[in-house]
């Protein structure tokens, strides 16, 4: 018999010995469902729901890259990417920076909706976007710290 920690899985987390929102999947719902249906995605991905320009929901997995800077910019580029991803356009650290109310509120609207999997309609620039988003409770802290910094 091979042993790997799959083998052991049950065991660990009946004793606690692993921490499960680790383990935890994100998932997200398309509305109305079908035709989209619910996309779930491994962790330490983030699932994402909308719209994709063509007016039928799509649901896709997408793997923030890991921090390669201090924890104050990774923050800001961790919510760039996210927002970058949703909007189908670049958006710079600066950008956010530049825009604090806007993208505080749409933050808010984010974690509201992982926290639902309800979808939210979000507005910048010349896009208008309603997505429903799965995220780990770590990329919500994230999220948040970044809220925080915008407020500064």
């Amino acid at each position: 018999m091979r042993l790997t920690v799959r083998n052991f899985l049950p065991l660990f987390l009946s004793l606690g010995l692993v921490n499960t929102s680790a383990l935890a999947q994100c998932k997200c719902t398309c509305r109305p469902s079908p035709p989209g249906g619910t996309t779930q995605c491994e962790s330490g991905a983030i699932a994402i729901c909308g719209d994709a320009g063509d007016g039928t929901c799509h649901g896709r997995c997408i793997v923030p890259p890991g921090p390669d800077r201090s924890p104050f910019d990774y923050e800001l580029s961790f919510s760039a990417f996210l927002l970058g991803n949703i909007f189908h356009r670049n958006i710079s650290t600066m950008e956010l920076t530049d825009n604090p109310a806007t993208f505080e509120q749409i933050l808010t609207q984010l974690i509201k909706s992982s926290a639902t999997d309800e979808p939210t309609k979000l507005a910048y620039k010349d896009r208008q976007v309603t997505v429903s988003i799965g995220m780990s409770d770590d990329a919500k802290n994230l999220l948040k710290s970044a809220q925080k910094q915008l407020k500064q």
